[in-house]
């Protein structure tokens, strides 16, 4: 099946943190792909997990699905998750999505 990437698509059916989402024919994002949508004013993280049709994929979401809806606005990122990785990152906790910790580790670590 065809990936493209940056296309917009709709929730369309939403079990726990499992979600499905329809874009326009020709407009699906690759498997391992990261989706991001708004949620209460923070952004929630996806990634494809299947392709269930020629417009619909199933998505994995890293975080509480609770209040969402059908017919949500998604947005495919064209790329899969990422962690940065160099001296900056040395000595730092993360999360699984690279959002920096408050708690830094001490030096003689």
């Amino acid at each position: 099946m065809p990936t493209t990437t940056n296309s917009v698509g709709k929730i369309i059916q939403i079990v726990g943190v499992v979600i499905d989402a329809e874009f326009d024919h020709g407009k699906l994002p690759a498997i391992y792909d990261a989706l991001e949508l708004d949620h209460d004013g923070k952004k929630l993280i996806l990634e494809v997990a299947q392709h269930l049709s020629e417009t619909t994929v199933r998505a994995i979401a890293l975080s509480s699905t609770d209040g969402l809806k059908r017919g949500g606005e998604v947005r495919a990122t064209g790329a899969p998750i990422s962690v940065p990785v160099g001296d900056e990152t040395m000595g730092r906790m993360f999360n699984v999505l690279a959002s920096r910790s408050t708690v830094s580790l001490p030096e003689e670590l």
